[in-house]
């Protein structure tokens, strides 16, 4: 063996209601024949259920952004200022021409804060997955690609539900910091929702 190889993998968390499981990650630090397990920062989760509405689609600096309405599983309406996506947004949650003729779709939500915005992507079966960093301006975070070009995405204290600003970090930011985080999507209906017990981050 050349040095040591490194994995991670994702276990769940028991005894959690379906929308409140959260994912453990684990290294596995191949440095002797019995693998050393290290628990790092724990990756945050959420279901949402999003709801096609048209009444909510806009145009903005002729960048077209696709309206829905955000819910929990159990039919309460998500307390946060998104309401439209433009096509990255779609691609990622694979809604728009994705849904196939539905109105709407399940899609589970996986926050993977990172120590160095330098790290491989993380790469999940089943899941699309892109890089971010929120920056936190005041009572507000906005999300930025990877290049720093913001998003229309912001996140607001005091406005959106706190269970949602835990999940992207916000809380957890001083005013003018930064979090870098990979963000993975799935639909929790498809065929590859990571209903088992592991997903492998490759």
């Amino acid at each position: 063996m050349s040095g040591p190889r490194i994995a991670s993998v994702f276990l769940w968390r028991k005894g959690f209601s379906y929308a409140d499981r959260q994912l453990f990650p684990l290294v596995y630090l191949f440095v002797s024949p019995v693998p050393t397990y290290i628990v790092q920062a724990m990756a945050r989760t959420l279901t949402i259920l999003f709801r096609r509405d048209p009444a909510r689609d806009r145009l903005d600096d002729e960048i077209r952004f696709e309206g829905y309405s955000l819910f929990w599983p159990d039919g309460r309406s998500v307390a946060v200022g998104l309401d439209s996506f433009c096509r990255h947004g779609i691609r990622l949650l694979g809604l728009g021409k994705h849904l196939a003729g539905r109105c709407e779709r399940l899609i589970k939500l996986v926050c993977l804060p990172l120590a160095d915005p330098e790290d491989n992507l993380h790469r999940i079966p089943g899941y699309r997955v892109r890089r971010f960093f929120i920056e936190r301006r005041g009572r507000t975070g906005r999300l930025h690609f990877l290049d720093a070009t913001p998003t229309a995405v912001q996140f607001e204290l005091g406005r959106d539900e706190p269970r949602v600003l835990r999940w992207i970090g916000l809380s957890d930011l001083n005013d003018g910091t930064r979090m870098w985080f990979d963000l993975a999507a799935t639909a929790v209906d498809g065929p590859q929702s990571g209903e088992h017990e592991g997903i492998p981050i490759l």
